[in-house]
């Protein structure tokens, strides 16, 4: 993440490396699980599902909320949504990304209303 002079913010993501199309032989379900972010209840390939890839995107919202690799760094509401993504209860986990979406752009009018409003 790279903020501007200007306030602009730029934000790069990469692939996770678990996700591939249900058909695909280019991941073998025997091969080691790699990356550095991974999902503690993913113990094989074979038992991948997209659930998997939330707990690493709770990692990533917590780096883009706090600029810090720490997962307690967030607070409040923000806390809240990376803790629903990393929970090790993969049933309480947020089950798409649209539905995390959802979640943080209902956090964007009370910041903005309390950027808008002087101090008093």
């Amino acid at each position: 993440m790279k903020v501007h002079d200007s306030g602009a913010a730029t934000v790069k993501l990469s692939d996770f490396g678990l996700a591939k199309e249900p058909n695909s032989g280019l991941t073998q379900t025997d091969s080691d699980t790699k990356g550095s972010i991974i999902d503690p209840a993913l113990t094989s390939f074979k038992d991948y599902a997209v659930i998997n890839e939330i707990y690493p995107v709770g990692y990533v919202l917590s780096f883009i909320f706090s600029g810090r690799k720490d997962l307690n760094a967030t607070s409040g509401a923000v806390r809240a949504i990376v803790d629903k993504c990393v929970t090790h209860d993969v049933a309480s986990r947020y089950p798409t990304v649209r539905s995390i979406i959802e979640d943080i752009e209902a956090l964007v009018p009370p910041v903005m209303d309390a950027q808008a409003s002087p101090p008093a």
